[in-house]
């Protein structure tokens, strides 16, 4: 078969002439190639951005050595082994493709990223790696990002290792880290960014807040790569290290330090779609409500859902209801959440919700004596239904109780009980009726006092 026909050997000629091509910009080569690059450089600021859009797939799968296009410049990488595929990157424009690494053993050899050699200098100062990643959650002390050279030198951020999310800097032997009070979440996108400000700082970045930062003289020539490399995706460089699983989008390398307004500002528009999503709250049937309701404070997206309430005597921005009292009109109030992802939050429309009044009492004339019967002390409880329908009335002393269903409207049920004892002390009786009172079910309760008796 020619390479013409053999499209895994075409992939690897395209690869190949990238790496060339890479290579020769960055040492000065091919000038009249690359001054489209630069000028595309500093249009954007970026040195390598990976959107992953146009990868292509084979089977489902995306196949090895598939070309990474860098549309920032000429870093094109490409997809070592098999077993990646893309699935839908976090902003929900048509079109957006995240690459999804299966991540595995240290030995497994699992598929990961090439970054070609080049793109970082040996005398770098600053630089700022982001990406938006959907981490699966295992497993722990992987990277989805790294640039470098070595188990010596790099920079490279982690959704987890011990207890943290965070990005660290090394060249020689002391690695310093800007760790996250937390690891990154999973199963959710999020935007993790890492900044070394050369000879100052590393400071790590979670959907665009500042999580961490710590001092340091190490510069962005930690990021330098090798003759062969500039760095990985989905892999670290320590060899015991597993490969990390999860789908990353939009990896974006720039040779600044971005402060923090401006790493705010790499993920906002996808903060904002999501924060919308995550806006639009369902409560369900909100045309009569009787009870508390439950409020989200969270969407699918992870976003932090907040409420505000028209009458929050009514309905309390935690669910919590108060219905107005019986014969008053029912209260209609508008409930507005607001979901906040990183630095933007998005107001979603407002929930009219109707709090029915409390129904009107089911009306008891209720009586409890107490009596002897020879030397027993009984204690009597009659309840006559003055309601316009019938009733089912529950009688319950501590002597037991009696149920009496469907009491017409004037009669009553009644009930002696039989205390077992020459003696009564005073007490309470519980009397409940039920009905459907204006077509809704209706349950009042009464307590009745009775004076104690001595029987002779």
């Amino acid at each position: 078969m020619s390479a013409a026909s053999d499209p895994r050997r075409a992939r690897r000629g395209r690869v190949a002439l990238t790496l060339a091509t890479a290579a020769a910009l960055t040492t000065g080569g091919a000038a009249g190639a690359g001054a489209p690059v630069a000028a595309a450089t500093a249009a954007d600021g970026a040195i390598l951005r990976y959107t992953f859009d146009d990868l292509v797939t084979e089977g489902g799968q995306v196949p090895e050595e598939a070309v990474v296009t860098d549309s920032a410049g000429g870093h094109d990488g490409f997809v070592f082994s098999s077993g990646a595929t893309v699935v839908p990157g976090p902003s929900g424009r048509a079109g957006d493709l995240a690459l999804s690494l299966p991540g595995g053993a240290s030995t497994s050899a699992a598929p990961h990223v090439i970054i070609p050699p080049g793109l970082v200098a040996a005398d770098a100062t600053d630089i700022t790696l982001s990406a938006w990643l959907n981490w699966s959650g295992a497993p722990t002390c992987t990277w989805p990002y790294g640039l470098g050279a070595d188990v010596n030198r790099y920079v490279f951020a982690t959704t987890r290792c011990g207890a943290n999310a965070y990005g660290a800097v090394k060249n020689g032997t002391t690695e310093i880290r800007a760790a996250a009070a937390a690891p990154a979440p999973t199963g959710t996108w999020v935007h993790v960014a890492v900044v070394v400000d050369g000879g100052t700082s590393i400071t790590t970045y979670v959907n665009g807040v500042r999580v961490g930062s710590t001092a340091t003289t190490l510069t962005a020539a930690a990021a330098a790569g090798t003759a062969t490399y500039s760095g990985y995706l989905g892999k670290s460089f320590y060899p015991a290290d597993a490969y990390w699983s999860g789908a990353i989008d939009d990896f974006l390398v720039l040779g600044t330090a971005l402060p923090d307004a401006d790493v705010a500002a790499l993920g906002a528009p996808v903060y904002e779609h999501l924060a919308g999503v995550d806006a639009a709250v369902s409560l369900g049937d909100t045309s009569a409500v009787t009870a508390d309701l439950t409020l989200p404070s969270s969407g699918a997206n992870a976003s932090a859902i907040s409420w505000a309430s028209s009458a929050p005597g009514v309905v309390a921005t935690t669910g919590k209801v108060v219905r107005p009292a019986a014969g008053a009109p029912d209260a209609v109030v508008q409930l507005t959440p607001t979901a906040t992802f990183g630095t933007r939050s998005v107001a979603g429309a407002p929930i009219t919700v109707t709090v029915k009044a409390l129904p009107q009492p089911v009306p008891l004339a209720v009586t409890a004596t107490t009596r002897c019967v020879g030397a027993t002390a009984y204690v009597a409880v009659q309840a006559t239904n003055a309601a316009g329908a019938p009733a089912t009335i529950t009688l319950t002393t501590p002597y037991g109780g009696r149920t009496v269903a469907d009491v017409a409207p004037g009669r009553q049920a009644y009930q002696s009980f039989n205390t077992r004892a020459g003696q009564v002390v005073a007490g309470t009786v519980t009397v409940t009726a039920t009905a459907t009172i204006g077509g809704t079910p209706v349950t009042s309760t009464y307590q009745v006092a009775y004076e104690g008796r001595t029987c002779p």
